[in-house]
């Protein structure tokens, strides 16, 4: 009831006299148009319902921004992640402290891209996510959702953090910080891990999984590519089945 209340769609008649020739486009109408062009769908329950959650998202998320105190218990529902991303735009300034204070409460990684999709200044959230990992916790689970948020946002200042965690000796936090960086696409972590990759990559029959293979999996195409390409170039004649791999892998001739 909740989630109805938000999106708060009815479909009645809609005055658009003159718009692409119309007089008016009264109920079934709009419903007809609506199914035809599969924003919402007919179900077995004889329900009218969102065929996509984004389309969904965007109608309630003003609303949302206006009123987001009143719907904090529906920030554990995934299929409105949408609605929260595209609300944090529009919160007013007076509140948008408290708004991304609430969601790093109870969503680190929605927190994380909800401040860069709004384009709102990340200041707070950083420190936020930073004050999270330097405080130890129990739970594994939180943990990892935490260094995942800090490779979402990788702000110069994180990227320092995450490397300081990195070269600590061999641990779980080190671990987790190394991964992060990869998936931020931190450059100079991932130059440092292609030759150890290229390696275990190249013998024979062995197509190696974890570990620095996966970090390297995990690191975004583009930058990935990029110093796939150069490792390639420099080292024509070394072991470079890593780099080969990521090659074909994204389509390169």
């Amino acid at each position: 009831e909740e989630f109805e209340d938000l999106v708060g769609v009815r479909i009645v008649s809609i005055p658009i006299s003159g718009v692409f020739d119309a007089e008016g486009l009264r109920d079934r109408a709009a419903l007809s148009g609506l199914l035809a062009y599969e924003m919402i769908f007919h179900d077995r329950l004889d329900a009218f319902r969102f065929e996509h959650d984004i389309v969904a998202g965007h109608l309630a998320s003003e609303r949302l921004a206006a009123e987001w105190q009143s719907y904090l218990a529906l920030l554990t529902e995934r299929s409105l992640d949408e609605a929260w991303l595209l609300a944090a735009r529009h919160v007013s300034a007076d509140s948008v402290d408290a708004f991304f204070t609430k969601l790093c409460e109870t969503d680190v990684i929605l927190a994380a891209c909800a401040v860069l999709e709004s384009g709102r200044d990340v200041r707070l959230v950083e420190s936020i996510l930073l004050t999270k990992v330097r405080t130890p916790t129990s739970s594994l689970v939180t943990r990892w959702e935490v260094f995942t948020a800090l490779a979402i946002l990788a702000t110069p200042t994180i990227t320092a953090e995450l490397r300081k965690i990195a070269a600590q000796s061999e641990s779980d936090e080190q671990q987790r910080a190394l991964r992060a960086l990869c998936m931020a696409g931190d450059r100079e972590t991932l130059a440092q891990i292609i030759p150890e990759v290229d390696q275990m990559m190249s013998l024979p029959g062995v197509r190696s999984s974890g570990g620095n293979v996966s970090n390297w999996q995990s690191a975004p195409p583009a930058v990935a590519l990029a110093l796939a390409r150069e490792r390639v170039d420099h080292c024509p004649e070394g072991l470079i089945g890593g780099s080969l791999l990521t090659i074909g892998g994204f389509g390169d001739v």
